[in-house]
């Protein structure tokens, strides 16, 4: 960097831990074998590939088979709702006995293919969140119909990184018999997940939102859901799913990545580190700037966001040697209009360009901290 600056945007992107671009190493020149050569190649890219999957799988406490390697959670997203509205046209049924029950803040690769499809024929109903920027089980109840085929609902919000009910989610879903998928992007690394306990049907992931590389991803599977049509075309890699030469380094990053937040040791004081410095923040923002308004509390949100909004006359496009987002996510930051997922809780415009999400990750430091205050504090004598 050619000036001074501290990190805060850990939501919208991590660095590589420094043990993943080490796994990954050998996998660029040494072992670039195509994972469907039929020699030792091959086998060692293959293998390499079904240890990775081994790991995710580890991680939610399921079945390796569950696990396919998509290039992100955009891909992954997509594909659930492109494949059950194909396979819910191929199977004679007209577009508009298929509704499905978005929540009105996901992630634009998955709210506009909602749209997309819904300009097609199909039924989309967006649920809203309440006060405290949840959706319940209660909100949903009231959505449901007949023909409701699938619910999608963001385990953590991304921009405000509020945690959803997702276990209630799930099951009412499942007592309904209805299709349940969840973006799990900004949940990963936060608490267990364990799918064998909760009857999620689908769940997509990123890998660079955990200290893995960029441009590789996953979508679960669950083993009693009837497989989806594949998304791609073509080889008939990854058992016919998803067809494209593997890029085995990525899925390699991806495999370390996981396995690294498989150590419940390190996560848990990983956590525990990040809860405190969220914590210290809070009370020194809100000290230093009086009427500042926290939308991540403490106990409904992940300890790695904090989105705040200032008030009538702070301006924080001050803040300039802090790297974050403003108004909302990465995606929208750069973009002269409010956030869909700010716009659901009722939100102004104003009091969306006058918000901020810092997100914190496992590089933070106490002086990253303690820098990030001082620029806080010349706002604040402005």
């Amino acid at each position: 960097m050619s000036f001074q600056s501290v990190y805060f945007d850990y939501a919208a992107t991590t660095p590589l831990d420094p043990m993943v671009y080490e796994a990954m190493g050998p996998f660029w020149f040494q072992n670039f074998g195509n994972s469907m050569g039929q020699h030792p190649y091959g086998w060692e890219a293959q293998n390499a590939i079904e240890e990775s999957r081994s790991k995710v799988a580890k991680l939610f406490k399921v079945n390796s088979q569950t696990i396919t390697f998509t290039s992100g959670a955009t891909e992954s997203n997509n594909w659930v709702l492109e494949s059950l509205f194909r396979d819910h046209l191929k199977s004679g049924s007209p577009p508009n006995e298929f509704h499905f029950i978005v929540s009105a803040f996901e992630h634009p690769s998955l709210r506009i293919k909602a749209k997309q499809i819904e300009q097609e024929g199909a039924q989309l109903t967006f649920v809203y969140p309440n006060n405290f920027g949840q959706i319940t089980k209660e909100d949903i109840l009231t959505k449901i119909k007949p023909e409701t085929k699938l619910i999608s609902i963001m385990w953590v919000q991304n921009e405000l990184g509020i945690i959803q009910p997702l276990e209630s989610i799930a099951q009412l879903c499942f007592e309904k018999n209805i299709l349940f998928h969840t973006d799990a992007t900004q949940a990963i690394g936060k608490f267990d997940i364990s799918l064998n306990q909760i009857p999620v049907d689908f769940l997509s992931a990123s890998a660079h939102k955990v200290y893995g590389p960029k441009g590789i991803g996953l979508l679960y599977k669950k083993e009693a859901t009837k497989a989806l049509s594949p998304f791609l075309l073509g080889g008939g890699h990854e058992n016919g799913q998803r067809s494209g030469t593997l890029a085995t380094p990525l899925i390699v990053g991806l495999g370390k990545a996981f396995e690294i937040l498989d150590n419940k040791t390190q996560r848990d004081h990983e956590i525990k580190t990040l809860s405190k410095y969220k914590t210290y923040l809070i009370n020194e923002l809100t000290t230093l700037i009086p009427n500042l308004r926290v939308n991540s509390p403490m106990d409904l949100s992940v300890p790695t966001h904090l989105h705040i909004t200032f008030p009538e006359g702070v301006l924080p496009s001050l803040i300039v040697k802090v790297a974050l987002s403003r108004g909302g996510s990465a995606c929208q930051s750069q973009k002269n209009e409010i956030s869909p997922a700010l716009a659901s809780l009722g939100w102004s415009y104003k009091e969306a360009q006058n918000s901020l999400r810092l997100s914190l990750g496992r590089m933070t430091t106490f002086k990253d901290i303690e820098f990030c205050i001082s620029e806080f504090k010349k706002i604040a004598t402005k």
